[in-house]
């Protein structure tokens, strides 16, 4: 029962995850504010917004609306592919000046980044869905989109708007929706098992000089060793941890050979899991 159960786990898990990454790869859901920086003071909006539980909001006339540093991400496009996300604007009558989104590897503006000017966007009051060629953008230095860390969307203005972000993703084709939408989170009816499949978590694992005070590779092997050789390694799931923030994550110099995604790991994401 026990192999039936983890069989069915994984190709529950693998179909998911298969299916939506024929449609997209998030960058940031923008469901909270943590690490985001703004001219303005950030919010989540609850009851406006597209995808998740929240969209990323301010009102104010600071000139940096939204900007991120968040851990080095292997984006799953080339420059053919497309950024895409949602933007809200109350008043575009209020733009003074030129304003960007940026997008780069170098952690920082205008290092190894690509931009696209906002007055090319053809934005108008409200929602507006954004879809950004890579091959149409300005370029800066060597931007790699094998280890985006920035993004930045920057406008100047006149008077006070309220902005709103919501689900920055990158994409294959300019018009990847999938039928069924399957970000979608619907609000979780907490008194029943009904309907409901569950999945646990274990937050035991640890890494060689990580802090932990086990100073061992626990978990990803033999317990008796925790060496964390090759030849001892046993990974049932490969976790995708491209949402995680620098301080959750520790390099274990693991790869995940497919895609080539870098496999830090930190005992810190533990407080990100039971926290949800």
């Amino acid at each position: 029962m026990k192999d039936l159960c983890k069989c069915l786990f994984l190709t529950v898990a693998i179909g998911i995850f298969n299916q939506g990454l024929d449609a997209q790869r998030v960058l940031q859901r923008c469901d909270v504010t943590t690490n985001w920086r703004s001219s303005n003071t950030l919010s989540i909006d609850r009851g406006d917004l597209k995808e998740g539980s929240g969209s990323l909001a301010f009102t104010g006339e600071g000139t940096d609306w939204f900007k991120k540093v968040f851990s080095q991400t292997n984006v799953g496009v080339d420059t053919n592919g497309f950024l895409s996300f949602w933007l809200y604007v109350s008043e575009l009558s209020a733009f003074n000046g030129g304003g960007q989104v940026e997008l780069g590897s170098g952690g920082a503006p205008d290092i190894d980044e690509y931009n696209w000017p906002l007055s090319t966007l053809g934005l108008s009051n409200g929602w507006n869905h954004v879809k950004l060629a890579l091959n149409e953008a300005g370029v800066l230095g060597s931007p790699s989109l094998d280890a985006i860390n920035y993004f930045r969307l920057y406008q100047p203005l006149s008077a006070p708007v309220t902005a709103k972000i919501d689900l920055i993703r990158f994409t294959s084709s300019e018009i990847p929706e999938l039928a069924t939408e399957l970000l979608d989170i619907k609000e979780v009816d907490k008194t029943t098992l009904d309907g409901k499949l569950m999945f646990g978590y274990q937050g035991w694992f640890g890494a060689i000089g990580d802090g932990s005070g086990l100073n061992r590779f626990n978990h990803w092997g033999p317990l008796e060793t925790g060496s964390g050789k090759p030849d001892e390694l046993a990974v049932d799931m490969w976790f995708d941890d491209r949402e995680f923030d620098p301080d959750e994550l520790y390099e274990t110099g693991y790869r995940y050979p497919v895609v080539e995604m870098p496999g830090p790991f930190h005992p810190l994401i533990r407080k990100r899991c039971f926290a949800i």
